[in-house]
């Protein structure tokens, strides 16, 4: 199985909701992890939109369907700078996926 298929079984086993349900817990190590980890699956996900020509990332339209951007920007607020960096960095990154949801 290819790197490729792997990531796109893990986004359709629910991956993304399952990061986004445990967002709000105070572990800096873990909260880091699971940034870093939705860093990669939007960047999976904005090549898959880009070799499907869709208008719209998948794995970032699944995180905001789980309320997850609620959850990356309460992040802003978090104690631990690193978080706040990270958090600010895929809100960033994340940019073009929410003007193409708000068309």
């Amino acid at each position: 199985m290819s790197h490729y298929e792997r990531i796109s079984e893990l986004l359709e086993l629910g991956v993304i909701e399952a990061i986004s349900s445990i967002l709000d817990i105070y572990d800096p190590d873990l909260l880091l992890n699971l940034l870093g980890i939705l860093e990669e699956l939007f960047t999976f996900g904005e090549r898959l939109r880009q070799a499907e020509s869709s208008s719209e990332n998948p794995a970032f339209f699944s995180f905001k369907q789980t309320d997850g951007l609620k959850k990356l920007e309460y992040l802003l607020q978090h104690s631990n700078e690193k978080i706040q960096k990270k958090a600010i960095e895929l809100l960033r990154s994340c940019q073009n996926d929410l003007e193409n949801l708000e068309l």
